[in-house]
């Protein structure tokens, strides 16, 4: 189906389709009426957010014979995996902290090291 035909079927106009795409008017525009190529993905992200106003054939498919139908997402699974996207950039962040002090430890010692050296090539 052609993005024209879409909008026209969807019964939104352009600027709610930018939005519900996250695209520029302009953009969107521009795919309507031909100037630009409408890129792969976001001929998927079409089929996704319009299989409602989409023929069966040309709704996203996740297996063949299977229809995508979009779905209400899992809400309790996402907080779960914020949460755990949280805890997981809390503790990189105690890495980052981390490692800063080793490699200021590292420096003393190589500089310990260096001095040390220096007065053992001095005595010689």
């Amino acid at each position: 189906m052609e993005l024209f035909e879409l909008l026209k079927k969807s019964g939104l106009n352009t600027k709610e389709i930018s939005k519900r795409l996250h695209l520029g008017v302009r953009t969107v525009q521009n795919y309507a009426n031909g100037s630009q190529t409408i890129p792969e993905y976001i001929k998927k992200l079409i089929r996704y957010e319009f299989a409602e106003s989409l023929p069966k054939e040309e709704r996203l498919v996740s297996e063949p014979g299977e229809v995508y139908e979009k779905k209400t997402p899992d809400f309790s699974q996402l907080k779960e995996e914020n949460r755990q996207l949280q805890r997981r950039v809390q503790e990189l962040e105690q890495d980052k902290e981390d490692l800063k002090g080793d490699k200021k430890m590292l420096e003393l010692h190589i500089k310990t090291l260096t001095s040390k050296n220096e007065g053992r090539q001095e005595t010689a």
